[in-house]
């Protein structure tokens, strides 16, 4: 009756586990070794690991709201574009903008700069004001600025509060916050809106055993239940040393993200729960198989040594877990285990 060969799969905390791929029979002994037979058979090896999500950060302004933040319209890791509200303070909507000067003074009948064509780029882009940027605050900015605040509901001034707008240096943008939640008292200044990159970065902490197995290019599935499994490739794998474990940093295929067009789906924080993925070490490669302990080498390369002691030289295709694919001899060949010559044997 033939007995289950097996192949190695390496669990995320480095422990191994086995799964059946090939049939072999039973090993007939003799003084010394054993002989064993060659099977048609598979070897694999995967290791079930725990990707971690970090969210790089490209750029943090501070926001001059001052007050109890009363509501998030735009919660951390929305995409968020010109006119956008973020978040309310004592009901008020603070809005975002694009532009690299940040917000330093209210905004009025008279004002000239770069800040004034910010804004009317965000008045031009929400539909309320026609014509190019002038960085003049005129009487058509000064109309556009109050549809604008009947639009969100706020007193209509006409002029530009400075707490009103945060400006960001690019947009549309992912963005995440810091000191501003539901509840939290502001002071001018304290809160802050973080522009975060397109996609956070994808990465797996291994062994030294583990990252001994994996190299560059080694393929990571990532199971979904939104839509189709995302797929990575180990793009550098980081050694190890006293102060820090060893790491895989993956990319996507395809020139994607490895989140695709997806990334709005994944959580954003300094605690991002793992997602568990399975990273091949080894893809399967089939053929006729042997016990790597029937395996020996010597100057002229490996072998395996038949039944009636002749040494057959073998070609390795592939090695896990004790089990080893080789060219040069043939299924149902019986090969000694431990690979021993006549004189070995003998003696």
């Amino acid at each position: 009756m033939a007995v289950a060969a097996l192949v190695l799969a390496v669990g995320a905390a480095g422990g191994w586990s086995l799964r059946t791929v090939a049939g072999a029979p039973p090993a007939t002994t003799a003084p010394g070794f054993a002989l064993v037979g060659a099977v048609e058979g598979e070897v694999a090896q995967d290791l079930t690991v725990a990707v971690s999500l970090t969210w790089p950060q490209q750029g943090a302004v501070t926001t001059r709201a001052a007050g109890v933040v009363t509501r998030l319209d735009s919660g951390s890791g929305s995409t968020v574009d010109q006119g956008t509200v973020l978040f309310r303070v004592d009901e008020r909507p603070v809005v975002v903008a694009v532009g690299e000067v940040p917000a330093y003074r209210d905004l009025g009948a008279g004002d000239r700069g770069e800040d004034v064509a910010q804004v009317q780029r965000m008045l031009a882009h929400l539909g309320h004001l026609r014509g190019e940027p002038t960085g003049r605050f005129g009487a058509a900015t000064a109309s556009a600025v109050r549809a604008w605040q009947r639009a969100l509901g706020v007193p209509v001034t006409g002029t530009v509060a400075l707490a009103d707008v945060v400006f960001l240096p690019h947009l549309p943008a992912a963005v995440a916050y810091e000191g501003v939640e539901v509840g939290a008292l502001l002071a001018d200044g304290d809160g802050a809106v973080r522009v975060l990159a397109p996609a956070p970065d994808f990465s797996v902490t291994l062994s030294q055993l583990q990252a001994s197995m994996v190299r560059p290019g080694a393929a990571v599935t990532i199971p979904r239940d939104d839509g189709p499994d995302w797929s990575a490739v180990v793009d550098v794998v980081h050694p190890g040393d006293d102060e820090q474990p060893a790491r895989a940093v993956l990319s996507g295929t395809d020139g994607l993200p490895v989140c695709t067009d997806r990334c709005d789906a994944l959580p954003v924080g300094d605690e991002i729960a793992p997602l568990r993925a399975t990273l091949t070490v080894l893809a399967p490669v089939t053929g006729v198989t042997v016990p790597s302990a029937a395996l020996a080498a010597d100057a002229d390369g490996t072998y395996v040594v038949a039944a009636s002691g002749v040494r057959v030289p073998v070609m390795v295709r592939a090695s896990a877990q004790g089990t080893s694919v080789v060219e040069g001899i043939a299924a149902g060949d019986e090969v000694r285990l431990p690979a021993l010559l006549p004189e070995e044997a003998a003696a």
